[in-house]
């Protein structure tokens, strides 16, 4: 099955947060939570990982190297 990605969006104590939310199936798999206060920021990774068929197994590493300015 192929996964999806969507922005996942939380309220925590310092404001706003964004992360990432994998769906397979209709149902949430995985969720890493508070990549970024900018719901951009995760669009623009959510519509790479979508357009670019990312596995699940790389989602770490990817968010990973999001987060230190690492090519991709």
């Amino acid at each position: 099955m192929e996964i999806e990605y969507r922005v996942f969006g939380e309220e925590l104590d310092h404001g706003a947060a964004y992360g990432i939310m994998a769906m397979e199936a209709g149902k949430t798999v995985e969720i890493i939570s508070d990549i970024s206060p900018r719901r951009e920021d995760m669009e623009e990774l959510v519509k790479c990982c979508n357009e670019g068929g990312l596995s699940l197994t790389h989602l770490p590493d990817v968010v990973e190297d999001w987060l230190t300015g690492s090519p991709e």
